[in-house]
This record gives structure tokens, sequence and C-alpha cells, in this order.
């Protein structure tokens, strides 16, 4: 597509998992599920799929605590699903987008072990860590209490 300016313009829809179709019966949308929907796009006139993060991962935060960026959570397919996908996408003419987060790992991804496992370790630095003042790490702990409680 082009725009006034003779410049392209994408249009793209991103699939969170709100948006990914339930195939296995889990109750979480998963990539055969977005297979499914890709004709669907393609009438829309969209260009690109951006897709939440799907890496391996405990889920506590949304997907974005990855510990494996070269797998596909289970609950979201595998890696052969996700094949499927590019291949299947790349057939239709669109492109696929996966919201890749180097920045983020899951408190159990060996990047994140291995650098806390030692102050003197010298891959330490993998990550930033600062002390927190006591009195600071009460008000966080009371502030967390107050939500569960509420939750």
């Amino acid at each position: 597509m082009q725009d006034s300016s003779g410049g392209s313009v994408v249009l793209s829809i991103k699939f969170t998992r709100a948006h990914f179709r339930i195939t296995n019966g889990h109750g979480i949308g998963d990539l055969p599920g977005i297979i499914r929907r890709l004709d669907h796009v393609v009438t829309l006139g969209i260009d690109a799929i951006r897709i939440s993060p799907i890496y391996s991962s405990p889920i506590a935060d949304f997907g974005f605590d990855v510990t494996d960026y070269c797998n596909v959570a289970g609950v979201f397919g595998n890696l052969a699903d996700l094949d499927r996908l590019v291949a299947e996408a790349h057939r239709r003419g669109l492109r696929l987008i996966p919201d890749f987060v180097p920045n983020y790992t899951s408190n159990e991804h060996p990047r994140f072990i291995e650098s806390r496992s030692l102050r003197a370790n010298p891959k330490r630095d993998w990550h930033i860590w600062r002390e927190m003042p006591v009195a600071e790490g009460r008000r966080a702990l009371s502030r967390l209490n107050k939500r569960n409680r509420t939750s």
C-alpha cells in the first residue's frame, strides 16, 4: 500500500492471547488458532501479523518472562506449529512479526539464574542489580500484600 507521499504503509494486526483461536480445548488461544484465522486477516487487507510473546515461559508476566527464546510455550503449540504459521502466512503474502523481547527474562531463565548465583560471578553484569534499603523493601512488600488481599 502507498501513502499520499509515495511511501509504503504497512497495515498490521496484533494477535494477543485473547485473539488467538483456541484449538486444543485448554482455554488459551494457540498458534493453530491463528493459522485458522489467516484467510480472514487477508480479507481485511492486512499486510503483517504481530504476535505477542509465545516463547517458553511460566506466563507469570503475560509471556514476557521468557525462559527459552528458542522454543514455544506448550500452551501456544510447538515449533512445528510456528513453522506452519510462518509458511501459511507467507503463502498468503503476509509478514509475521513476533514480539521479540530480549531484554526480558524470567527468574527461571538459565541466564538469570547464572547472573544471580554469586556476587563475584563474572556474568553478574548480565542483569542490573541494586541493593534495596530495608525500609523500601518493607514498603514494597506491604503494597504487594495489600494487593493480594483485595484481588
